[in-house]
C-alpha cells in the first residue's frame, strides 16, 4: 500500500473515531440531561409534599389541651368539636356542680381535614345524684330530621346499653361513625361515671385510658366496612346515598 493510500486510510479512521467519540459524547449528554431533569422533578414533588403538609397543620389547624375539671366547658366542647365529630356530646353532663369528684381531659388537634384525640370526664356523685344521672343518660336519643321530595320525614336515635363490650357497662351514644367512639361507663360500686368520647383513637397514646377502652382491640380496626356504616344516634341514612347528621 502507497503512502498517499495509508493517509487516506488513516484519515478515514479518523473521521469514524470522531463520529463515534462525538455519538458518544451526544449520548452521555442525554443521559446527563435526563438525570438531572429527573431530579429536578423529584425536589419539586418533595417541595409540594412539604407545603401540603405544613399547609394542612397551618390551615385551620389548633390543638386544645385540658386537664382541671373546673375548665370544662360543655358548651365550648360542642362548639368546638360537633362538626368534625359529628357529635353533640349528648353523653356528658351540662356541667359539674353535681360531681363530688373528679378528673377532667380534654386533648384534641384539628387541622383541614378533621379532628382527632379525646375527651374524658372521671366523675364520682353521691348516691341519689349518681342515680339521678344513670336515669338521665339512659334516656339520651336524638331526633333526626330530613326532608325528601316536600316530605318531612324523622327518625328518633336511641342510646345503646351494653355489659360485654367494655370493662363496665356502657350506655353508647356513638361506636366507630367516622372514627367517633361517644359513651358512658357505668361504676356502680363506686358511684362513679367515666364519660368518655374518641375521635380516631390511637391505642398506643390511649395506654394510659386502656381500661376505658374496648375489651377487643381489635374491633377498632375498620377493615373494609365504612365507617358512615357504624353506629350512632346522631345520624341516619333515610334514602340511598343520603345519610342526615347531627346539626347545632
Amino acid at each position: 500500500m502507497g503512502d498517499k493510500e495509508k493517509n487516506n486510510v488513516n484519515v478515514e479512521e479518523s473521521v469514524i473515531g470522531h463520529m463515534i467519540e462525538k455519538k458518544t459524547n451526544n449520548k452521555g449528554t442525554r443521559y446527563l440531561v435526563f438525570a438531572l431533569a429527573l431530579l429536578g422533578v423529584l425536589y419539586i414533588i418533595k417541595l409540594i409534599a412539604s407545603f401540603f403538609i405544613i399547609g394542612i397543620s397551618a390551615i385551620g389547624g389548633s390543638q386544645d389541651n385540658i386537664s382541671d375539671i373546673d375548665n370544662y366547658d360543655k358548651a365550648k366542647i360542642i362548639e368546638n368539636n360537633y362538626a368534625d365529630m359529628n357529635s353533640l356530646f349528648l353523653i356528658f353532663p351540662d356541667d359539674t356542680r353535681d360531681i363530688k369528684k373528679g378528673e377532667y381531659s380534654l386533648d384534641t388537634k384539628t387541622d383541614a381535614i378533621t379532628t382527632r384525640g379525646h375527651i374524658i370526664l372521671d366523675a364520682y356523685y353521691d348516691e341519689d345524684k349518681y342515680l339521678s344521672e344513670v336515669n338521665r343518660i339512659s334516656e339520651i336519643s336524638y331526633d333526626l330530621k330530613d326532608v325528601w321530595e316536600g316530605e318531612e320525614e324523622h327518625k328518633v336515635q336511641k342510646i345503646r346499653y351494653d355489659e360485654t363490650m367494655y370493662n363496665y357497662p356502657a350506655y353508647i351514644a356513638c361506636d366507630g361513625y367516622r372514627g367517633g367512639y361517644e359513651y358512658a361507663l357505668i361504676d356502680n360500686d363506686n358511684n362513679r361515671i367515666i364519660y368518655v368520647h374518641f375521635s380516631y383513637p390511637n391505642l398506643e397514646e390511649m395506654k394510659n385510658y386502656s381500661d376505658y377502652l374496648k375489651v377487643d382491640k381489635e374491633s377498632y380496626k375498620q377493615l373494609e366496612k365504612s365507617s358512615k356504616e357504624n353506629f350512632t344516634i346522631y345520624a341516619y341514612k333515610f334514602h340511598e346515598n343520603s345519610t342526615t347528621e347531627c346539626s347545632y
